[in-house]
């Protein structure tokens, strides 16, 4: 892409409030998905027009989209103070997760980068050996999550990534609102700064 101003700003001052957060992970989760939109468009063009810019470049810019949708939100999720953005950055995680399954079962996004391959396999596109291997790695991913499964595999599939997301989401919020703590001796405590044992 050549237009990303959309990552520019620090986005942490905007996404200190319930609608702030929110807003951050839908409006990058939009971005990710306008960007699948024009490659998905691109299953009947002409090779031609399957440059690496308008398919793998796009998809690493859609990946980034992706990453900026989720990691905030899921800090916020972790750190906020307010339980109400805790509840709110919660949300991004779940749509991002079933965002990326339907991604890699979507049979025309993977003709266009089957037939993007192709051109590069022919010589048709010269790339260097780190797009190479983001193009191997896609050609496989598609390949692992599915995407050559029977309909009702695929099903069982999206229900088993969504309940992977909410056991995450659940370990991670666990692990937040954790206050472990020890009982010892004062004696034990010998040689601590006094600054350190007040502030324990």
């Amino acid at each position: 892409m050549n237009d990303l101003l959309w990552i520019s700003t620090d986005p942490v001052p905007g996404a200190m409030t319930v609608e702030g957060i929110r807003a951050h992970g839908n409006d990058h989760l939009a971005k990710a998905t306008d960007i699948v939109a024009g490659i998905r468009a691109l299953k009947d063009a002409s090779d031609e027009a399957l440059t690496w810019e308008a398919t793998f470049g796009a998809l690493d810019d859609c990946s980034l989209a992706l990453e900026l949708s989720a990691t905030l939100p899921s800090l916020m999720h972790m750190t906020h103070p307010d339980a109400a953005v805790r509840e709110a950055a919660a949300e991004a995680e779940p749509k991002v997760s079933v965002f990326v399954t339907n991604l890699l079962m979507d049979a025309d996004l993977a003709t266009v980068f089957k037939r993007t391959a192709s051109r590069i396999t022919n010589n048709e596109l010269r790339i260097t050996p780190e797009r190479q291997k983001l193009v191997e790695e896609t050609l496989r991913d598609y390949r692992r999550n599915g995407l050559e499964l029977p309909p009702e595999k695929q099903a069982q599939l999206r229900k088993l990534n969504e309940e992977l997301t909410d056991l995450g989401q659940k370990f991670e919020t666990t692990i937040a609102e954790a206050q472990p703590f020890i009982e010892i001796e004062p004696s034990q405590l010998k040689g601590l700064p006094e600054s350190f044992i007040a502030e324990h």
